[in-house]
Formats: structure tokens, C-alpha cells, sequence
């Protein structure tokens, strides 16, 4: 068994890219993510510790994609959630005159800033941060839907790990992004729409044979 997931790195970035091209991944070592992990610390008022940001959780920022270097195994259906917010950086980087039009090299850092807006600030940084919200349940969502679709996840493991998202977007690992009674009630609709919609998929397809 390997003792880190960056010996599989290049079977990991594969996945990436089938969402992103423009996704590389890395490992939470240097200080830059130390920097981030006190910082939020020190936004969530101690709640959530910079240790569980290096130990516990994925971070992306831009094309970049970092997992904490102690893991064993990174789970497809995370990769695919990180790339998902790669696009969501793309998509934001049109909004920036001239660099945001100058390629997807470019376009992918020029989505930081308007990115930064969405997800750190609107409408409020903290207890209704509603793009932060929304843009992660995008990534999940769209993280679930490609998990059915290739068998890493059963419409169970969807359901429990809906829940489970749920709660965390609305903990101080996401500084209370959405009240957790409507995070997840959110989140659990939403899966069921997923799967409603992946089972009618199967049995259109079972019954055209």
C-alpha cells in the first residue's frame, strides 16, 4: 500500500483533466497554505483550526489543487468536485478586461478576483454567505452526478454524503456559509433530483433495448 496519494498522482490528475485540462494538483505543504489555514482560523474565531484545514480538508485555488500530503487515497468524486471549482474560476475570469480574454491560462487566475467576491463576501462573509453556498453545492453536485454515472458512489452513499455536506457548508469549516437547517434540506433535495434523475436515465435505457 502506498503511503502517500501523490504516488498515484498522475492516475488522479487523469480525472481532473476529463473536467478541467487546466487543473494540476499538489499537496498542502509551504506556507502559503499555512497562511491560509491561520487565517481562517482566526475568522471562525478558533472554531475551525488551522491543523483540520492541512490534515482534513482539499483547497482550490485557480488550476490548483491541493490535498494534504498524508493522505492515503484521494476519492474520484472529490478530484471532480476541486476541477468543478477550476470552472467555476474559468467562467469568473470573463468577467476581467483583457487578462480574462487571453486564454484559459490566463482566464483561470484572472477568475480570482471575481471568484474571492463571490464566495468570500456576497452577500455577507459569514452566517449568509449565499455564493459560497451556491458554489459549492454546484461542485458537489456536479462531483455526484459524474460519481453515478461511472459507479463510484450508489444512490445511498450520495444520500448520506448529501447530508453530511450539508452540515459541513453550514459549520465554521465553511465560516457558516448557510443556516444548517436550510443547508441541508438543500443539499438532500438536491440529491434526490440527482439520482431521480440517473435511475429514469437507466430505465429509459433498459427499456429501448
Amino acid at each position: 500500500m502506498s503511503d502517500s496519494w501523490t504516488e498515484r498522482q498522475e492516475q488522479y490528475m487523469e480525472v481532473a483533466h476529463n473536467v478541467c485540462n487546466v487543473n494540476r494538483l499538489s499537496t498542502k505543504d509551504g506556507r502559503f497554505w499555512r497562511v491560509v489555514g491561520w487565517s481562517l482560523q482566526v475568522a471562525s474565531f478558533g472554531r475551525f483550526t488551522r491543523q483540520r484545514f492541512l490534515e482534513e480538508f482539499a483547497s482550490t485555488l485557480g488550476p490548483i489543487q491541493a490535498y494534504p500530503r498524508d493522505w492515503r487515497e484521494i476519492p474520484f468524486e472529490l478530484i471532480v468536485h476541486e476541477a468543478r471549482h477550476t470552472q467555476q474560476f474559468l467562467l469568473a475570469g470573463w468577467f476581467i478586461p483583457i487578462l480574462g480574454w487571453c486564454g484559459r491560462g490566463c482566464r483561470v487566475w484572472a477568475g480570482l478576483l471575481p471568484m474571492a467576491l463571490v464566495y468570500g463576501l456576497f452577500p455577507l462573509p459569514i452566517f449568509f454567505a449565499w455564493g459560497r453556498f451556491q458554489l459549492e453545492l454546484d461542485a458537489d453536485c456536479y462531483a455526484w452526478r459524474l460519481a453515478l454515472e461511472q459507479g463510484w458512489m450508489s444512490a445511498t452513499e450520495v444520500r448520506n454524503r448529501a447530508k453530511h455536506r450539508g452540515a459541513i457548508v453550514a459549520s465554521w469549516a465553511y465560516l457558516k456559509a448557510w443556516p444548517k437547517r436550510w443547508s441541508v434540506e438543500t443539499y438532500k433535495k438536491r440529491a434526490e433530483q440527482l439520482i431521480g434523475a440517473y435511475e429514469k436515465v437507466n430505465v429509459e435505457a433498459r427499456l429501448s433495448q
